[in-house]
């Protein structure tokens, strides 16, 4: 009757470690607070910038339909034709709030894989955070998406431009005006996740033990 509890305890164990291996955090965001108020208007402003781009100009724009709140980060882009461009189209382009916080969120992963008594990264958690930014981080740029239209070069040059152009790399240097916070909380659950492994280890033996 022990000898099943044990194996039950660390199977279940086992599954946990490799659902904490999956991504280290959670895909694709983090808390608002987490993000500098400074980044965070950066991105309103690129928001809504390309809002303009996708409604086809400022002209085209819903009244009251391109509003984005730093605080929150919620958005609204309305066209005047009465299209309302959805959050899944939205999320595909790079200067878009939820791209922007995807790239974000990206660098608080590769952080989060970092031991902070070695300061070595996991190679293969790392390889998980990159392979969910490159499938759910949006890298559509307004060029690509209506080519030559004078309007698209705008978005590019926009006023919040500047808060994507290391993240559109991959480099995970979107993440600059990261809080503290955002990497402590990080490198809190790499320690967790890498120390699964030796607590399943551990508790091996003291079933060993008693059995």
């Amino acid at each position: 009757m022990l000898y099943s509890s044990v194996i039950v305890a660390v199977s279940a164990l086992a599954g946990f470690a490799a659902a904490q291996n999956s991504t280290v955090i959670a895909c694709c965001e983090v808390p608002v607070n987490n993000v500098s108020e400074d980044l965070r208007q950066s991105w309103c402003d690129a928001q809504e910038n390309t809002c303009v781009d996708l409604c086809g100009g400022q002209g085209d724009i819903a009244s009251n339909g391109n509003t984005c709140d730093a605080s929150t980060l919620e958005y609204t882009c309305k066209c005047s034709n009465g299209t309302t461009i959805a959050e899944d189209t939205m999320k595909t382009y790079q200067q878009t709030v939820p791209a922007q916080m995807c790239y974000f969120w990206y660098d608080a992963c590769i952080n989060a894989t970092i031991n902070p008594t070695t300061k070595e990264g996991n190679a293969a958690q790392q390889f998980q955070c990159t392979q969910a930014r490159d499938a759910q981080c949006g890298n559509t740029t307004i060029d690509e998406s209506s080519s030559g239209s004078s309007s698209a070069s705008a978005s590019a040059s926009g006023s919040g431009s500047a808060s994507r152009t290391s993240a559109a790399s991959g480099t995970g240097a979107a993440a600059t005006g990261s809080s503290t916070a955002a990497a402590s909380a990080g490198a809190a659950v790499a320690n967790f996740a890498l120390g699964t492994p030796a607590l399943a280890g551990g508790l091996l033996a003291i079933f060993g033990l008693a059995l």
